[in-house]
């Protein structure tokens, strides 16, 4: 039956590669609901679910009563997005119930190594051996690029095992690390990056200190900076390296020339232009949003090959929940996942260097605030590409509330890995 649980774990993770697709969502969230029901038909000595998320329905059920005179398929689509994350999370809080740490980990590892196998086969597909000298170009060469941060998370979870778990690396775990490494080298993705070293910050700052950690990342952080200013050759925007040196220039607003401007720093100007739409809005709709509702952008732009000047979607997932839900909804999430990193990011360093709770808090604190910062760049909380980060946060808060709450351990605290 374990065998079942971890099929159901491995393909929620990979089938949300595919999120691009006609039913790139369906497939995911549709095994998210299986994988919940099931575990709740099993009839377990101490069954757990994180009902706490459950608040994050809110803003669907007064979205939907506002709404009620709308066009009702945007409306429902909305409604669609906002349930993503609640359900992902619900799926990752009873998967505790099943799966054991080191089961839970195995299982998200190999899902990782499958999505780094599938991304260098697309690669070298696209653009044959050269992807792997320009994998931004081969990430790129479809109007739709796929991915998502499973190699990221699995990298960080083989770290976590050696560095704060003090298991040694066989040359399995060199294979899987290596295997993963150059699928997010192949994902070309910004993110995925920033997502991992967020792993490792905060393994870091448990297992040697926030001085320490700091101190040493400040000095790696002036080399880069000092490296970057004295390159001989000009960046090009369009270059991995271009976009990396551009990223806070491509989200933030104002001062655009002309189309080419815009759409060289769209997310910028899609958050601006859909933050002013939010300023004119009435007082209920700012309180508390408008499901369905789209924005105006004013001039037509070439979006994936098809020319768009309204939109009902935005990178920045917090002007998202600004402009479907209002400042209620903002609240809610802000709230939810705040608290979590608050709560389990005090107990995580208040508790005993080494410990099993550690870990997993470690990796609760670490994933969410991940999840935070993608849901800035890539509308995390409403989107498939990120189930790998919502499924994570919610085994992990599931595991820690259950041994800080009730005071005990539980049997997915096993932390008595084999070496891989």
């Amino acid at each position: 039956m374990k065998r079942y649980y971890h099929i159901l774990v491995f393909l929620i993770v990979v089938s949300s590669y595919f999120q691009n697709s006609a039913i790139g969502d369906i497939i995911p969230l549709g095994l998210s609901l299986v994988l919940t029901a099931h575990c709740l038909l099993q009839r377990f000595e101490r069954p757990y679910i994180a009902t706490e998320f459950l608040v994050l329905l809110l803003p669907i059920v007064y979205g939907l009563v506002l709404a009620v005179n709308s066009n009702s398929y945007p409306v429902f689509k909305d409604a669609f997005l906002f349930a993503i994350p609640c359900v992902l999370l619900i799926a990752g809080s009873v998967t505790m119930n099943v799966l054991s740490w080191e089961e839970y980990g195995a299982c998200l590892i190999m899902a990782g190594t499958t999505v780094s196998l599938l991304v260098m086969a697309e690669g070298v597909r696209s653009l044959g051996m050269t992807a792997v000298l320009d994998p931004f170009a081969a990430r790129y060469i479809n109007e739709n690029p796929i991915g998502n941060p499973a190699p990221a998370l699995a990298i960080a979870l083989l770290i976590y095992r050696s560095m704060i778990s003090k298991i040694t690396i066989g040359w399995g775990s060199g294979l899987l690390l290596s295997v993963n490494g150059l699928g997010l080298y192949m994902c070309a993705s910004r993110t995925y990056i920033v997502i991992l070293l967020l792993f490792c910050a905060v393994g870091l700052i448990y297992r040697f200190g926030l001085r320490r950690v700091a101190l040493s990342s400040a000095a790696s952080g002036l080399v880069i900076v000092f490296a970057m200013t004295f390159l001989e050759q000009p960046v090009n925007d369009m270059s991995f390296l271009g976009k990396v040196m551009h990223s806070t220039a491509e989200v933030s607003g104002g001062g655009y020339d002309g189309i080419e401007d815009i759409v060289l720093r769209y997310r910028g100007y899609e958050s601006n232009t859909a933050f002013r739409q939010f300023q004119s809005e009435d007082g209920l709709r700012v309180l508390l949003g408008r499901l369905g509702a789209h924005v105006d952008l004013q001039v037509f732009l070439n979006l994936g090959g098809t020319e768009f000047r309204y939109i009902p979607l935005f990178h920045n997932g917090y002007i998202f929940l600004l402009l479907k839900s209002g400042v209620v909804g903002l609240m809610i999430f802000c709230t939810v996942f705040g608290l979590i990193i608050i709560r389990f990011g005090y107990l995580l360093f208040v508790m005993p260097r080494g410990s099993s709770f550690g870990v997993i808090a470690s990796m609760l604190v670490s994933g969410t605030i991940a999840l935070m910062f993608c849901n800035y760049v890539v509308y995390s909380f409403f989107n498939c590409e990120s189930a790998v980060l919502l499924i994570n946060t919610g085994y992990c808060f599931a595991v820690a509330q259950n041994l800080t709450v009730h005071n005990e351990a539980h049997p997915a605290l096993s932390l008595n890995a084999t070496k891989v």
